[in-house]
């Protein structure tokens, strides 16, 4: 289960990860991986969103803990947009819950 520690520490070494690539990530920032192998960045503060801890509990479900590779979220580019543009737009817990849906019904 991700708490408050694990987050933290998932998130400094995705940090550290992005700073060993050849695109540096702003301090405060997080970088993921989609299914497809497309990389997003996002502020520190999404994670506490309801459908990042969602992504993390579902991705740590399948994945499990990640210990030498980047953070990757079960999805493809398409759903990681959707779902970036329901955070930015401050959508209703619904939608995202929606979204999630569609998530689970696709695998």
């Amino acid at each position: 289960m991700f708490n408050t520690k694990n987050i933290i520490k998932i998130s400094r070494k995705s940090q550290e990860m992005a700073t060993n690539s050849t695109t540096k990530v702003e301090k405060g920032h997080f970088v993921v991986y989609t299914l497809d192998g497309q990389r997003f960045v996002f502020p520190l503060k999404h994670l506490k969103t309801y459908i990042f801890r969602e992504l993390l509990s579902i991705s740590e479900e399948e994945f499990g803990l990640p210990s030498n590779g980047p953070l990757t979220f079960p999805c493809d580019a398409s759903f990681m947009k959707d779902a970036a543009n329901l955070i930015y737009e401050r959508a209703s817990l619904a939608k995202e819950r929606a979204l999630l849906q569609s998530l689970v019904i696709k695998t």
